[in-house]
């Protein structure tokens, strides 16, 4: 009998693929067609909260943060959220507190 794989174990070999990338693109732009401009504004916040919490590599934490939420979206198919950018910044306080593991 194969034993399963741990959760952590799926966290870090997960790779980002085109389909995971637009479906976050998708989630975050709520129904409207934005080019990618909310990803990038989601990003440049996030780049400026870790900023503010003096942060070295505040633009890596950013990408570490969306990568997380596209990981997400992706193994549960939709994100249950008041707002994406709300959603963001809760992973973004996760982040903050724990070593950063690179899942890519």
């Amino acid at each position: 009998m194969d034993r399963p794989r741990s959760v952590s174990s799926k966290k870090v070999n997960w790779k980002a693929t085109e389909g995971s990338f637009r479906a976050l693109l998708e989630w975050l732009d709520q129904g409207c067609v934005t080019n990618g401009d909310s990803y990038l504004e989601v990003r440049q916040r996030l780049v400026t909260f870790f900023d503010r919490k003096n942060c070295l590599n505040a633009e890596d934490l950013a990408d570490e943060t969306l990568n997380r939420v596209e990981r997400r979206l992706q193994e549960e198919g939709s994100i249950e959220s008041e707002s994406p950018a709300k959603f963001c910044y809760a992973i973004a306080r996760y982040v903050l507190t724990r070593p950063v593991r690179r899942l890519f």
